[in-house]
């Protein structure tokens, strides 16, 4: 399997024509359609990145984000995106600014997390452009953390419960597990891959996970039928939405009487 490896700024990684993790994901969970539809920027998605460069990279924090107001509300609000807009920057309101630092205080607070993320063999924010060997398609992973010496992989992850069983169901939820085989099949010397999970409110508590084999097969094998389904989509110059059918459903067994 072809590697390459290096540093390029976030823009061109995005900008980059290999398949991405979250492509594919959009790809089994909705429609080949909605792979090709790049995810609209959400508050809670603006917050999970300022949190990442905070931690990842300081010396951009400050430059990429402005604190702005209290709230999304009135004229300062407006006068505070129009300053962000002209400056090419990006902006919190006050309450989001302080708990970015405070979660990145929590992080760097906790030993564990801190010689993860801090080690002398730790490289950031690291991407890596490889061939899918059954495939043959071009793909891509970008490493929040990548320790060359330990060939780990480390991933920064907010969440709202950072506890053994719901971190595990949003691994499903969310497409976690295709993510850890993806990189793991994205670099020759990575073998492990680690979660970091912080919670999003107080007192920002912070949880340590590996998935287990099963998973990571479950992961692989998602991923090699993906990627075949994306492959056909290309030669068929086709890329559906949902089956123009008329179909049965139920609903879930939860909600049932």
């Amino acid at each position: 399997m072809q590697h390459e490896h290096g540093f390029i700024s976030e823009t061109d990684y995005r900008n980059h024509s290999a398949i991405s993790r979250s492509q594919v994901w959009r790809m089994i969970t909705k429609s080949p359609a909605h792979a090709l539809i790049p995810t609209p920027a959400t508050n809670a998605m603006e917050l999970g990145t300022a949190i990442h460069q905070a931690l990842l990279e300081p010396h951009k924090f400050t430059e990429t984000f402005l604190c702005g107001p209290d709230n999304r509300r009135g004229n300062k609000w407006k006068d505070a995106v129009a300053e962000a807009e002209a400056n090419n920057q990006l902006i919190l309101t006050a309450p989001d600014y302080e708990k970015v630092e405070r979660i990145t205080d929590a992080v760097l607070s906790n030993s564990l997390a801190r010689s993860m993320i801090l080690s002398n063999s730790a490289v950031k924010e690291y991407s890596s452009f490889f061939k899918h060997e059954h495939t043959g398609l071009q793909c891509k992973a970008r490493f929040d953390v990548f320790d060359e010496s330990a060939g780990t992989i480390i991933d920064l992850k907010t969440t709202a419960d950072a506890s053994k069983d719901a971190f595990s169901r949003s691994c499903a939820n969310y497409g976690y597990h295709l993510q850890a085989a993806w990189y793991l099949m994205a670099h020759e010397r990575a073998h492990q891959f680690v979660f970091i999970a912080v919670e999003r409110e107080e007192p920002y508590a912070i949880s340590f996970y590996e998935l287990d084999e099963n998973s990571l097969a479950d992961g692989e094998s998602l991923m090699r039928k993906g990627l075949e389904q994306w492959k056909e989509c290309v030669e068929l110059d086709h890329w559906p939405t949902y089956p123009q059918k008329l179909q049965e459903i139920s609903i879930p067994h939860w909600a049932r009487s």
